[in-house]
């Protein structure tokens, strides 16, 4: 057995250790980070692809690098000849499904990060002529500068093998070891407070539509969109940044964070911003000098485009100037100050490699061969949910590219967010950002969704809001309509008990239009109260019997209540005043009460019911709500989600909310059941017995 000659082993970076965990099964949206890219190639010469492939790894310490068992660096002196992969699809069946095949192998393979080497050549033949050549790089020792630096000498070596190459001259495991020794230095302790000054206020990242916790532990996968805006639009977009006195990259961060709040849950949240840290020495080498730092963003905060660009532009600038704590360690200390476990703490990415103003734009490829162009590419980022990268291309147009992890995101969101993105983007490039709001806008599909869903258009339904209650009690007498613990009532029994409270109402002098109260603790007897309330042509007035004694009596003054029902558990709560009388409302009925539906003593203007707020912040404000507007929105409900006889409803809300309309009435009106938990146990495990139990469909 041979030795293997290596440097010293040398640190890794705080992005090349989150990528070194983050391939880890187990962890959410774990995988390899890794880039492939394919090319399609005239004619190729695998020899000399071969040959000027063995000359850029002997240049290169990062091509011959690995990562040794406890997680450090360290560079291969010497490596054996790589040999480039080859195969022939000219006898397949489907070359277009047997080359998708390939590119998933490439992305899909665990190659451990201690076996060399960390990047892959396939050459792919599909006919006499035409080639594909494929590579795929393992990120830990590779960035977007490196690639092209990679490409650039690999081209010059294939089409000119005796060419002189500038001398390297740079150690990749030096300068990571002087990184790790200035970790001490008076810079990184500076940006160390800076970022300690604002963990505990700092946001994480944009709260997307996710399909759940269970879709983020699978293996990511990250599918890629790629648009471009021609000639003239991207010179439009460079003509405002430069009016607005914005640079181009704040302006596609603005716009690509504009997006992400539009579509996330809070305005206010922080991205992963992607940035080179190569040192001039290494302008040739090759290598990853990539870092992160978190950008903070309030999407909300300034309706002019210009001035949300530019405030994001400051706010990128001072994150840059402290950019010696990277946004791993940030996230880290985030956590650990929150006491806070998220799974993936900044999910959205951004990266803009904009070359910049040049006289004549760069014509050649990546891969600089003859008749060779680049047809694939795929980016492979662990616990990345959104990655957004924008370059500009030889031909001088600017292209973006999405990648995004679509088993993580609700369906059909990251194509939307796409869409509203390019959209905004393009109105940027012909926009006078001072003159008008530059927003986002939503895809056209999903406007017409919300317009259909939002119209109100259709049959009006005016009745009075208890009518329908007795419509059912002439239908359906005996079928169950109320339940709450042991007490089951049906239409019939129900509608006597209403009866026999609105008689009582009208002996005791109530007129229609008078307030009548519903002192009462959450029960059957509170929906019972209101039926006969309303059956009175008087308003009722919920009010709960838990409620202090002094706002009880405000509400009770502010409307003039004469009369308040109650509950026998709840007619000696105390604190009335001594204009109110009280009436308690039991299930006890007198057999003379019959079940003839009472005379209307309102009008669909008149009101229905008052509900006041809290007052909380202040004096306590009521809701005043008529017949016709209270039964026209439950009837559009139930037309709209087909209620019937044969649903139920679990009523959880207070009867002091304006929620329990719907639950009082909504289901009785369909001739369906109302099922009203225990308020001794307002508990979400009891709410689940009952769903099962009563077959709550509502």
């Amino acid at each position: 057995m041979t030795s293997v000659q290596t440097s010293e082993p040398f640190p890794l970076s705080s992005l090349q250790r989150a990528y070194f965990t983050g391939r880890q099964a187990g962890l959410p949206l774990h995988a390899p980070a890794r880039y492939g890219m394919e090319f399609r190639v005239d004619a190729l010469d695998r020899a000399r692809l071969q040959g000027a492939l063995r000359l850029v790894i002997e240049r290169h310490d990062a091509l011959r690098t690995i990562v040794d068992a406890r997680g450090e660096g360290v560079v291969r002196l010497h490596v054996p000849e790589l040999a480039i992969e080859e195969r022939d699809l000219r006898a397949a069946d489907d070359p277009t499904a047997a080359l998708r095949r390939q590119r998933d192998a490439l992305m899909e393979a665990e190659r451990p990060l201690s076996s060399w080497p960390l990047f892959q050549v396939v050459a792919l033949r599909l006919s006499d002529r035409e080639w594909r050549v494929q590579f795929a790089f393992e990120l830990m020792f590779m960035d977007g500068v490196s690639m092209t630096n990679f490409f650039r000498e690999l081209s010059t070596l294939y089409e000119t093998p005796q060419a002189e190459m500038d001398e390297i001259g740079f150690s990749l495991a030096e300068h990571a070891r002087q990184r790790a020794r200035g970790t001490g230095s008076a810079r990184v302790q500076r940006a160390l407070a800076y970022w300690e000054e604002r963990v505990a206020t700092l946001p994480f990242g944009p709260q997307l539509p996710l399909r759940g916790d269970a879709a983020l532990r699978t293996r990511s996968r990250l599918i890629r969109r790629r648009a471009e805006l021609d000639e003239t639009q991207w010179a439009g977009l460079r003509e405002a940044c430069r009016k607005a006195d914005v640079s181009v990259p704040a302006a596609l961060a603005t716009a690509y964070t504009d997006v992400l709040g539009y579509f996330g849950r809070e305005p206010r949240f922080s991205v992963s911003v992607m940035l080179q840290q190569r040192p001039p020495e290494a302008a040739l080498a090759l290598g990853s000098f990539a870092s992160t730092v978190p950008l903070l963003v309030n999407a909300s905060e300034l309706d002019d485009f210009g001035a949300r660009a530019r405030s994001t532009q400051r706010r990128l600038t001072e994150a840059l100037m402290h950019s010696d704590v990277s946004g791993v360690e940030i996230a880290q200390r985030m956590l650990r100050h929150r006491s806070q476990a998220l799974t993936i703490p900044f999910p959205a990415a951004f990266v803009a490699t904009l070359q910049p103003e040049r006289d004549e734009p760069l014509r050649r490829t990546p891969f600089a061969m003859e008749g060779a162009a680049m047809v694939w590419s795929e980016l492979r980022t662990p616990q990345v949910v959104l990655d957004h990268q924008a370059t500009e291309t030889p031909e001088g147009r600017l292209r973006v590219y999405w990648d995004a992890s679509e088993d993580a995101l609700c369906p059909g969101v990251a194509e939307d967010m796409f869409s509203v993105y390019l959209t905004h983007l393009r109105q940027l490039s012909d926009a006078a950002w001072g003159q008008k709001r530059a927003g986002v806008t939503l895809p056209a599909h999903q406007k017409l969704q919300r317009e259909a869903v939002n119209s109100t258009a259709g049959e009006r339904d005016w009745r009075l809001l208890h009518e329908p209650f007795w419509n059912q009690v002439e239908r359906r007498p005996d079928r169950v309509c109320l339940v709450e613990g042991s007490v089951r009532l049906a239409y019939a029994a129900l509608g006597r008990i209403v009866n026999a409270g609105t008689q009582r109402l009208l002996a005791s002098g109530v007129q229609p239009g008078d307030r009548v109260a519903l002192v009462m603790h959450k029960g059957w007897e509170q929906i019972a109260g209101a039926l006969a309330v309303l059956g009175a042509g008087a308003v009722y007035v919920p009010i709960d019997a838990s409620a202090p004694a002094a706002w009880r009596c405000r509400v009770l003054e502010r409307c003039g209540v004469k009369m308040a029902l109650t509950q026998p558990r709840t007619d000696d709560v105390g604190g009335w005043p001594h204009a109110v009388e009280r009436c308690v409302l039991t299930e006890s009925v007198d057999p003379a009460v019959t079940l003839e539906r009472p005379l209307p003593r309102a009008r669909l203007d008149d009101l229905a019911y008052i509900i006041f707020t809290s007052g909380s912040t202040g004096e306590p404000k009521g809701v005043m709500i008529d017949h016709r507007g209270a039964f026209n929105t439950i009837a559009d409900i139930n037309r709209r989600f087909g209620v019937s006889e044969r649903d139920a409803v679990l009523g959880v809300s207070s009867f002091s909310f304006d929620l329990s309309v719907y639950d009082a009435f909504g289901l009785l009106a369909a001739g369906g059941t109302v099922v009203l938990p225990p308020s001794s146990a307002p508990t979400p495990g009891l709410w689940l017995e009952l769903l099962r139990a009563e077959k709550i469909t509502v």
